[in-house]
């Protein structure tokens, strides 16, 4: 069983003239210097596309990590704004409100 597939494709006879020339030079057709062509180029944009895919896995990591850091640094805020709510109540007697 053969696991080859077969693209048609259509171009412009000079670009065909252009492919015919540089398979020449290789000793190739311009069948397998576009199946080599097609391929590479299908191997590099795969590899980018996981090495990106890897990238933005870990930057939202890194934002996640980053926002509940900061949401705890908000809450230890709260907290201490609280607790000088209290104190300013304990002294003045105005309540402060602090959701």
């Amino acid at each position: 069983m053969t696991t080859k597939k077969r693209v048609g494709i259509v171009i412009n006879a000079s670009i065909y003239d252009k492919l015919k020339f540089v398979a020449g030079k290789y000793g190739m057709t311009v069948n397998s210097l576009m199946a080599y062509v097609l391929g590479q180029w299908a191997d590099s944009f795969y590899a980018k596309e996981k090495m990106t895919d890897k990238v933005i896995q870990e930057t939202k990591q890194v934002l996640l990590e980053i926002a509940k850091n900061e949401v705890n640094e908000l809450k230890k805020v709260k907290s201490r704004l609280r607790a000088c709510s209290s104190i300013l109540y304990f002294f003045r007697g105005d309540p402060l409100i602090l959701g």
